[in-house]
């Protein structure tokens, strides 16, 4: 594994993608050359990352690390939004109920949420090795409809029986993947809907 970042302070493996994946699917983004001055050169070095990493959550800490002591303390606030107003409403929850994560709770929003080990994930069970690091599952919320679907991609177990097709989920619905249950928790429902 090679990790770097790339100019845009994405950090992936070059060993696994020749250009960022990050920057290839999205516009490019100048947030590093706004918040950080036009001489980001020290932020484009590359990161080689060593096998201490225990688990893929101590390769987070030691990126987050690494970024933190790449920024000047320049006494500015920065503030963080990944939705055109600031905010994505939560729509629903995953709480794990069996497994390595147990008693954690993930936050779902509107759209498709997709779950596995990798960083990158919309939902990311870290210590679940049985769990693919890519889309082992996902779960969907439609607004329009206000429902929730639960789309599998890997072993998936659904309410006690294996799933090959998307299935409509409810609240308190229960599905397995690798040694991990979690309980889905809707917030969102007809009459209880985020109006934009």
């Amino acid at each position: 594994m090679n990790i770097i970042r790339c100019e845009n302070g994405h950090f992936y493996d070059s060993d696994a993608f020749e250009v960022c994946p990050h920057c290839d699917t999205v516009t490019k983004n100048i947030f590093f050359e706004e918040m950080m001055g036009s001489d980001s050169s020290d932020m484009n070095s590359e990161v080689t990352l060593y096998e201490q990493a225990a688990s893929e959550r101590e390769l987070g800490y030691q990126l987050t690390d690494m970024y933190v002591e790449n920024v000047d303390d320049n006494e500015k606030t920065i503030g963080l939004s990944f939705s055109q107003d600031g905010i994505n409403p939560v729509v629903g929850w995953l709480v794990c109920e069996e497994g390595p994560e147990y008693g954690r709770s993930y936050s779902l929003y509107a759209g498709r949420n997709f779950i596995g080990r990798a960083h990158d994930s919309d939902v990311v069970i870290y210590d679940d090795p049985e769990i693919t690091r890519k889309n082992h599952c996902s779960i969907v919320f439609e607004p329009n409809e206000c429902l929730f679907y639960l789309v599998p991609s890997s072993t998936t177990i659904f309410n006690g029986k294996t799933l090959y097709d998307a299935a409509k989920m409810e609240s308190e619905d229960t599905f397995e993947i690798g040694k991990s249950k979690f309980r889905m928790i809707a917030y969102c429902k007809k009459g209880r809907e985020w109006k934009k």
